[in-house]
């Protein structure tokens, strides 16, 4: 059953009006980055080079660290890049920035090329730290090894500790969250709605599934967005909420603490540069 979305009546999984002081500015942001993305001209769907970015919101409000503008929500962003390489599989660069814990994330891994993004090779994770706590970086390699019958996620960190962080049986495959918000919509098509979690690449969660959830609209100034609604969840992961439309983009993800909102999404025919800084 559809529910229209008006713009004080949002869904429930990311209303968060309320959970905010009187004045908050939590509907004007969310409104304002889909309304700049949605209904605008399309772009070429050419070599499938994908770039998209999403806007970080609180979901309450208990002295997050925002955006550095006065009266602003927005405390963080995701930026993911897709490229096409010549084994066919594909490459993310994905940057994600934590205002509120001054950690930014760049990471880069590569996966094939099928529904759930399978990571493959090797992968890279390079933090920083701009809240003035002891640590100013650190730098994480990972790959997949063979254990025996299983598979083990070996990390090495800083070029010197070396350690495995969890175990899977051999021939299952594994997937990063953050790639969810490229596959998620086309996963769907597929049977099977079982994964196992790479999360941010370092900590893995066994057994996790993808369910579906209800449809909702959201109502915009230039249209109306059709979503259908997902819930990731499993042993260790926290439910969160994906809502993809029906050119098969996560328009929002709200998890307990945030919500992801999508501001951009661009499929390019050519594609220069990273997320590195």
């Amino acid at each position: 059953m559809e529910k229209k979305l008006k713009a004080n009546n949002l869904h429930w999984s990311f209303d968060n009006k309320y959970r905010h002081w009187e004045d908050s500015s939590f509907p004007e942001e969310f409104f304002a980055y889909l309304n700049a993305v949605y209904f605008k001209e399309s772009h070429s769907k050419q070599n499938n080079q994908l770039d998209i970015e999403y806007a970080v919101l609180p979901n309450f409000w208990n002295g997050y660290g925002g955006s550095h503008v006065e009266g602003k929500l927005t405390f963080g962003e995701l930026k993911i890049k897709r490229l096409n390489l010549d084994n066919n599989n594909y490459k993310y660069q994905v940057f994600y920035s934590n205002g509120a814990s001054g950690e930014d994330l760049s990471m880069e891994y590569q996966t094939k090329n099928n529904p759930i993004r399978s990571l493959t090779g090797k992968w890279s994770i390079q933090t920083k730290n701009r809240a003035g706590d002891l640590y100013k970086s650190i730098n994480t390699k990972g790959t997949i090894i063979t254990l025996g019958n299983k598979q083990g996620i070996e990390l090495t960190v800083n070029e010197g500790l070396k350690f495995i962080s969890g175990k899977l049986n051999k021939k299952e495959s594994l997937t990063c969250n953050w790639s969810l918000f490229d596959c998620l919509g086309k996963f769907f098509a597929q049977k099977s709605k079982k994964i196992n979690l790479l999360e941010d690449l370092e900590k893995l969660k066994l057994d996790c599934f993808l369910t579906e959830y209800e449809d909702t609209n959201i109502d915009l100034e230039t249209g109306i967005i059709k979503c259908k609604g997902h819930i990731l969840h499993g042993p260790g992961e926290v439910p969160s909420y994906w809502w993809v439309d029906d050119e098969n983009r996560v328009a929002v993800m709200s998890n307990v603490f945030n919500t992801f909102v999508l501001k951009k999404y661009s499929i390019l025919s050519k594609f220069h540069g990273n997320y590195y800084k």
